[in-house]
């Protein structure tokens, strides 16, 4: 004041005021569910410029901030940090929203001399992510192995409490993902496709029915920035097995092109533990399957006929003894999808031949009705590798030789004394010489379960013709 006194004045009101500068805190935190309130455990968030009017100051270690302000009117506000992933949860306002570079939501504060104002805070989330994998569950077993690839091409779900958010497809490693989550509980479940089934998980979230879903999934809370990771689903097809049996007319194992089917026949399939699981009956081609058979261990066998001898297969898996199957049968792992195919059974019965030993009356080489059979003669079967058998002739002249493998043979009589061949003749095949057989036989071929017949020998002896010459006196 400048002031001028007279005599006895009273100059009064010439007054002075002062201030302080007043304080505004508060704290940046990181509001992990998105709830819009500071929950004890949710930690502060560094170096995040909060301003007001120009004044600005950045949040400590601790997400604090202090902004030293004189008193007046001001627009407390956040630096906008959305372009690095964060959304502003607090305060859910739009007092800033008129301010350049700053989040919508602040404080609008008067400040006093001295006054200092606090609890001023602002709540940020960051964007969560859910993620797993889908892969081929080969062996069934809930494991992913490390040489079952990824399921490309299905399709996730993502749903919360009203109802299904979103779908993901997985890529070509099975991978799915949902990304920009906000905080929150979610679950996520697969769509089941036709003949799948889920391997994994086993339990937990059931998830929706008769939506085509698979049984479980995950239920889970996501916080700001969680990658909530290996939420996997392990998946399975049935496998099938199957296979011919075959009529292997020559024995050899081999099915060649003329070999029939074999209808009727009954395959028996095992677990590994022994137990007999289903029969299946073959077709009129000899085909048989066992269809719907999820992965693991199996044996398949045949049910051996009486009379009938396994060609094929003829080593690998001893069947059960005791049971009435065949020796060999196939061992066999199925994984998930698996198609297996020409596990096959080849079959043969043995072979007969047969034949009569006639007295060729006349030496004409035919059988005529009066002319027996001839007993007791010996006819022998003979292979490539020579002499294999004999039989003998009964009283009606008839010989066989049954239980032959399919294959190769020649049949030949032993030639008594004083006994010519008459039949076969040179239509027949020569036998062995200095053997004492007659000169020709058969040679003839023989395919399973054949009885070859007919092949007939017709002997004869030198006929004496005597009488006397008398002088009639």
């Amino acid at each position: 004041w400048d002031i001028t006194l007279s005599s006895n004045e009273v100059d009064e009101d010439n007054d002075f005021g002062n201030w302080r500068y007043a304080y505004k805190r508060g704290m940046k935190f990181e509001d992990l569910n998105a709830d819009g309130v500071k929950d004890a455990g949710e930690p502060g968030v560094a170096g995040v410029e909060i301003c007001a009017n120009g004044t600005c100051a950045t949040t400590d270690a601790d997400g604090k901030y202090e902004l030293m302000l004189k008193p007046g009117s001001y627009l407390v506000c956040e630096q906008d940090v959305s372009a690095l992933g964060w959304t502003q949860s607090y305060p859910d306002n739009t007092v800033c929203d008129g301010v350049d570079g700053v989040a919508p939501g602040g404080w609008d504060i008067t400040l006093s001399s001295n006054e200092v104002d606090e609890d001023n805070d602002f709540g940020n989330y960051r964007q969560a992510m859910k993620s797993g994998y889908k892969w081929h569950d080969l062996d069934a077993d809930g494991v992913w192995d490390s040489d079952e690839p990824g399921l490309e091409d299905w399709v996730m779900e993502l749903w919360d409490a009203s109802g299904k958010l979103a779908e993901a497809t997985t890529d070509t490693n099975g991978y799915y993902a949902f990304m920009n989550l906000p905080p929150g509980d979610y679950v996520v479940c697969e769509q089941l496709k036709d003949d799948w089934f889920q391997s994994y998980p086993d339990s937990g979230f059931e998830c929706p029915t008769g939506l085509g879903l698979g049984e479980y999934g995950y239920s889970f809370s996501l916080i700001s920035g969680q990658h909530e990771e290996d939420n996997n689903f392990g998946n399975w097809q049935y496998g099938r097995k199957s296979g011919y049996k075959w009529h292997d007319l020559d024995a050899d194992g081999v099915w060649d092109a003329d070999e029939p089917g074999l209808k009727g026949w009954v395959m028996e399939l095992w677990d590994s533990s022994g137990n007999k699981l289903e029969e299946d009956k073959t077709s009129a081609t000899g085909y048989y399957w066992f269809l719907e058979l999820p992965p693991g261990d199996y044996v398949v066998c045949e049910q051996l006929p009486d009379d009938w001898i396994q060609s094929y297969p003829d080593s690998g898996y001893e069947c059960p003894m005791g049971l009435g199957l065949g020796k060999y049968g196939y061992s066999f792992t199925v994984t998930s999808g698996d198609r297996h195919s020409h596990n096959d059974f080849g079959n043969y019965q043995h072979a007969k031949k047969s034949g009569y030993k006639w007295h060729d009356l006349d030496a004409n080489g035919v059988w005529d009705a009066d002319e027996p059979g001839l007993e007791d003669w010996v006819v022998e079967l003979w292979d490539a590798g020579g002499k294999i058998g004999e039989t003998t002739t009964n009283a009606d002249g008839y010989y066989e030789f049954a239980g032959l493998e399919p294959g190769g043979y020649v049949v030949c009589e032993q030639l008594q004394d004083e006994w010519f061949q008459s039949y076969p003749g040179d239509t027949g095949v020569l036998c062995p010489i200095g053997l004492e057989l007659g000169e020709y036989g058969y040679s003839f071929s023989l395919i399973s379960g054949q009885h070859e017949q007919d092949n007939n020998f017709g002997n004869w002896r030198y006929a004496t013709k005597s009488g006397y010459k008398f002088k009639d006196l």
